[in-house]
């Protein structure tokens, strides 16, 4: 069901200065009351002419084990409790806290059909970068050489079997943080290194509700 966005959080946006470019009309939104919390709530967004409406039910997620950083996401990006927060370095433990872009979806299977947005299959093959002083520095690549370190994109455990690529540091400023995704949660739910997570089937929602032409972002903010 859709339902109008609360007017507390259009306040709460505009109190923040958060701005969200006209071109977004899709929004995954995660506010934080405090920057070392791993657990929060996920709400849906879509901007409809004028205004914004949410769409089905809240979501509960996992953070990162020391919970969140300022990450590099969309130019201009600006909210006045991102100035409290730690600035998101690699092996940090943190999720990165501002407005990304969302990529590319990927998964195990071969084909997800469906779905409005690119997909890859996550393929053995495939290494996210996560080395800082290499040149592929948080980029996804076919394995090579040219790095010391880097995450498997086909795991042992399902825990990537669908995925969302987070348009965090994508000019891979060295050391800011790498390979982060929005992915399946453990099932001890566990804190992540950094991703968001959440049960399989939220995930497979929001993917098929997802669509490349309104493009989505995600949103993840201090409240305090």
């Amino acid at each position: 069901m859709k339902k109008l966005i609360p007017l507390l959080f259009l306040n709460l946006l505009y109190a923040k200065q958060i701005q969200v470019p006209p071109s977004v009309k899709q929004l995954l939104v995660i506010p934080v009351a405090q920057m070392d919390q791993n657990r929060a709530t996920l709400f849906l967004y879509e901007r409809h002419v004028n205004s914004w409406r949410r769409y089905d039910d809240p979501i509960p997620v996992i953070l990162g084990r020391n919970g969140i950083a300022a990450g590099i996401g969309m130019p201009g990006f600006l909210s006045r409790g991102f100035s409290k927060l730690p600035q998101k370095h690699e092996g940090d433990g943190r999720s990165p806290a501002g407005l990304f872009s969302l990529g590319e979806v990927f998964g195990y299977a071969t084909h997800l059909p469906g779905i409005k947005m690119p997909y890859f299959q996550a393929q053995t093959t495939l290494h996210c970068v996560d080395d800082p002083q290499s040149e592929l520095y948080n980029r996804i690549v076919r394995a090579q050489s040219g790095y010391n370190s880097f995450e498997k994109m086909r795991r042992e455990d399902d825990l990537y079997e669908l995925g969302i690529t987070v348009g965090h540091n994508l000019e891979g400023e060295k050391g800011r943080g790498s390979c982060i995704f929005i992915h399946i949660q453990r099932g001890d739910q566990k804190p992540t290194a950094g991703c968001t997570a959440m049960k399989r089937e939220d995930l497979s929602k929001i993917i098929h509700w997802l669509d490349r032409e309104k493009h989505p972002a995600l949103l993840i903010y201090l409240t305090d």
